[in-house]
């Protein structure tokens, strides 16, 4: 596994929970930048997989 590929797990990983978390607690919707920063992970973490297995 490359680093890359570690790192967008990790990513996606952290993202996943930190949604779960924010949607139980009810503050997923509180402001659309505060939205963003819940999605931010998930994205980048589903773009680096991407990466890496186009670029192989």
């Amino acid at each position: 596994m490359s680093r890359q590929m570690v790192f967008g797990i990790f990513l996606l990983l952290i993202g996943v929970i930190g949604l779960i978390v924010g949607l139980v607690t009810g503050h997923f919707a509180d402001s659309p930048g505060q939205t963003a920063l819940y999605i931010l992970p998930v994205a980048l973490g589903v773009i680096m997989l991407v990466l890496d297995r186009t670029s192989r």
